[in-house]
């Protein structure tokens, strides 16, 4: 392992940066799905043999289309090798808008946990941890609202409280419209949850349409991209399909705007699976459309990718072991498909690593901007190379780092994963040993090789050690106090 392998930040922002490959600034929309896998969107499935998982499952599973997604790839860029910040949703998020690892802004568990603990366990912090808050870090959508776009976020945000004066709302983060929800939407049509809607306009709270969840967040996309406005326009779709919690199809109205969330309300779980991918696919295709009846088809980058992997109702993980949660390439390894058909020549493909918070960077410096005067270093780089099928002079380290599972009780039990080249180290619960994949050869990480190559692995935990180090201290608080007040208070269990 050579120096540049220890390298563990790096601001690749370059004002101009390639401007002259480049027709123009382009409109950006950037789709995000909730806990979709790999292994659900068609196109990747096409060229992948099929795991032991899907081998054992048989085919007694309703196969998944996605003709709108198998579209946009065939048309554009297929990433084979893109990966999630973190193998749950709010950390995710907050890597995708800032381009740094969320440990720096101590975001390292789903939010409604974590802050939750910390208001529990420091009563004496004046201003509880809640999120992303204002003020504290430069995000996606302001550095493009100061290019010049304007900025709109449809859908699920998970960074922080609506109701808290704080900061914490997506308007106080650079977006100058926004129609979502915090978290859930409830039951995807009413979006009723408790007696109340879940929905927000802005900073009020409004009833739904009453129409379904998915299609509205395509349709408000749309609306906001026809206004008639001059400047470019940067679009964050953040969907909220298809995540265990949205068990609602799109036929589903009737019974689902009486559900009353005290049992499960459809347990046929992959056929509802297969209807929210299938209405999430549907959405992103009245997108595109709607981009090209507008004519602004040509100069807009689309850019679609999920929060984590598979989370699948009985779907297997395409290729990959386990899902959800893991560090495994089932909980990180996700779809990413590029469309922008004035620079991406169709049906592309490329297989270099690349990661959730490498989008800033790059949307950065697509618009021209720059990060402002004593902004935190980007840990992101700038794929605007990728896109233009140059090459990435760049060459580092990814790492994962979360604990065992959302529940605070696990908060103590730290997994990781590192990925190196071909290589990947995954510690997968405290208390097992390290374990260590050559992808290229292993892809669904089945064959051990921590015994056979001792050294590799001592350097490899070596670059996560001083990784860990460097991010946490940046955090807004100590990890390891707040581990010791959790086990003081008995919420750490294990």
């Amino acid at each position: 392992m050579n120096k540049k392998h220890l390298l563990l930040t790096s601001l690749f922002v370059t004002k101009g940066l390639f401007a002259g490959d480049l027709p123009q600034r382009p409109n950006i929309i950037l789709m995000v799905a909730d806990d979709l896998g790999r292994g659900c969107v068609e196109v990747f499935r096409a060229d992948e043999p099929r795991s032991p998982q899907e081998l054992q499952a048989g085919n007694n599973l309703p196969p998944i289309y996605t003709p709108n997604l198998n579209r946009l790839a065939e048309d554009g860029l297929k990433m084979t090798d893109f990966y999630a910040n973190c193998s749950v949703c709010s950390p995710t998020r907050a890597a995708l808008l800032t381009g740094l690892y969320q440990h720096r802004l101590g975001i390292v568990n789903v939010l409604g946990q974590t802050g939750n603990a910390f208001s529990q366990v420091f009563p004496e912090v004046e201003e509880p941890f809640a999120g992303l808050r204002s003020g504290t870090v430069f995000t996606m959508a302001d550095a493009l609202k100061e290019s010049g776009y304007r900025t709109g976020m449809i859908g699920k945000w998970h960074l922080g409280p609506f109701l808290m004066p704080s900061g914490y709302h997506p308007l106080d983060h650079g977006f100058e419209h926004y129609v979502g929800v915090s978290g859930s939407a409830g039951n995807m049509f009413s979006m009723m949850m408790g007696g109340q809607s879940l929905l927000w306009r802005g900073r009020e709270r409004v009833p739904a349409s009453g129409d379904y969840w998915t299609f509205v967040q395509a349709e408000e996309a749309l609306a906001f991209i026809n206004q008639d406005d001059e400047r470019p326009f940067f679009v964050y779709l953040a969907f909220n399909a298809p995540h265990p919690s949205s068990r609602v199809g799109p036929r589903d109205r009737e019974a689902a705007n009486q559900w009353d969330y005290k049992a499960p309300f459809r347990t046929d779980y992959p056929r509802i699976h297969k209807e929210l991918v299938e209405a999430l696919d549907k959405a992103v295709g009245m997108v595109r459309d709607g981009l090209a009846e507008a004519g602004l088809l040509e100069n807009t980058l689309i850019v679609f990718t999920s929060d984590n992997g598979q989370n699948g109702y009985g779907y297997p993980p395409l290729n990959q072991h386990q899902g959800k949660q893991t560090v495994y390439e089932g909980g990180v390894r996700v779809p990413m498909i590029v469309h922008w058909p004035e620079v991406i020549q169709p049906g592309r493909v490329s297989e270099i690593p690349a990661i959730t918070m490498d989008l800033m960077p790059t949307f950065m410096n697509l618009a021209g901007g720059t990060l402002p005067e004593g902004a935190m270093p980007l840990d992101g780089i700038d794929l605007t190379p990728v896109l233009l099928d140059q090459p990435l002079d760049h060459d580092r380290l990814l790492f994962w780092e979360k604990p065992y599972q959302v529940w605070m009780e696990h908060f103590a039990n730290r997994i990781f994963a590192v990925r190196d080249g071909d290589w990947k180290l995954v510690r997968s619960h405290g208390d097992r040993p390290f374990e260590l994949y050559n992808l290229k050869d292993d892809k669904s990480e089945m064959n051990d090789l921590a015994n056979a190559y001792p050294e590799r692995v001592q350097l490899m935990v070596a670059a996560f050690d001083q990784w860990k180090a460097t991010v946490y201290a940046d955090a807004p608080y100590s990890l390891d106090e707040f581990i010791e007040r959790l086990r003081r208070e008995g919420i750490v269990t294990d």
